[in-house]
């Protein structure tokens, strides 16, 4: 991978109680979760290479652009860092529009990126609306709208979406995928809520004590086409499968559906009528100790080997039942492949 592909950083810091040593090279494509317990260093990090944290020593450079180290360093303002907290901080005095308009005027950014992002995030009907008006939802996406008019190289988004309940995030987190896909704008998404790493992840790194200790596996994905509405329910091919889910999806856009272990029952036969989502035919096309590769809806599937799964062979049948989902508009990426 190109070091102008890369955000490439090894950086530490030392508190009273708390050291961050931490050195990595992230693609910049699709969106990366840094994921790790409270206290983790995950919120440090993104302050250290948005140049927030003045205590901090190393090196950052986002491509083939130095933001600090070997005596470089670029102000805060102008690291072309989009940098979503975790609370909206919009302008109380300013409505919709004009918080929007803030930063894109500030960087001479045109009234035709602004209105690329009001159409990307739906917030047409609140342009006109005071902020103190709005719901917690609405003032994260305008919050994030504020950001993307901006115009920036990268987005950091930090623990966005704490303090939303379930149907607050299912509503928000389809948007920053859009924005991500929309925009070729690579994000660093930090969270400790699988659901919501599950949902937007394309690469997962993980940090514990300050050290980054490693990255996960992504989760496994299948992809289908929107190809109708009923309700608040959309209808997606998978496949010869059509398959009703909850979700604020647009009639033609492909999405993305990650399947966690825990929120799928395997079968080696047909379960038929139950309380899953939807259940899916798999063929199994190939197998070792760990892991067995499905062939679902004419995808390939990598799931991994339960004890319960020891004994299937190649070209044997099984059914997925989904108990759960995390579903994102669909954005192909480069996988990554570690160091």
């Amino acid at each position: 991978m190109a070091l102008s592909d890369t955000l490439c950083f090894d950086v530490s810091l030392a508190r009273p109680g708390f050291a961050l040593s931490m050195a990595q090279s992230l693609p910049l494509s699709g969106i990366t979760a840094i994921t790790g317990p409270s206290g983790s260093g995950k919120t440090t990090l993104l302050r250290v290479l948005a140049g927030l944290e003045p205590g901090a020593h190393g090196t950052v450079a986002l491509g083939a652009q130095r933001l600090q180290g070997q005596g470089a360093f670029i102000p805060p303002h102008q690291r072309d860092i989009g940098y979503v907290f975790q609370e909206p901080r919009l302008f109380p005095h300013l409505n919709v529009a004009d918080n929007l308009a803030f930063g894109a005027k500030r960087r001479g950014v045109g009234q035709g990126r602004i209105d690329e992002v009001v159409q990307v995030l739906d917030l047409g009907p609140l342009m006109t609306r005071d902020i103190r008006g709005l719901s917690g939802g609405e003032a994260r996406r305008v919050a994030l709208g504020r950001v993307l008019a901006s115009g920036p190289r990268i987005l950091f988004l930090d623990e966005p979406m704490t303090g939303l309940d379930a149907s607050r995030k299912a509503e928000i987190l389809p948007h920053i995928a859009r924005a991500s896909h929309t925009f070729d704008l690579p994000a660093l998404f930090v969270s400790h809520a699988q659901d919501e790493v599950l949902t937007l992840a394309d690469r997962v790194l993980t940090v514990a004590h300050g050290k980054i200790t490693g990255w996960a596996a992504p989760p496994a994905r299948l992809t289908g086409q929107v190809i109708g509405r009923s309700g608040a329910r959309a209808m997606l091919a998978l496949g010869r499968d059509r398959v009703p889910l909850p979700l604020a999806a647009r009639i033609g856009e492909t999405w993305s559906l990650a399947l966690s272990p825990d929120g799928v029952l395997v079968s080696d036969r047909d379960p038929g009528a139950n309380s899953a989502l939807f259940s899916l035919k798999a063929r199994v096309s190939a197998c070792d100790d760990a892991f067995l590769t499905l062939d679902v809806a004419g995808q390939s599937l990598c799931w991994p080997r339960s004890a319960a799964l020891r004994t299937v062979l190649p070209d044997t049948d099984l059914w997925l039942s989904v108990l759960n989902v995390y579903a994102r508009p669909h954005a192909p990426t480069r996988p990554h492949r570690g160091n």
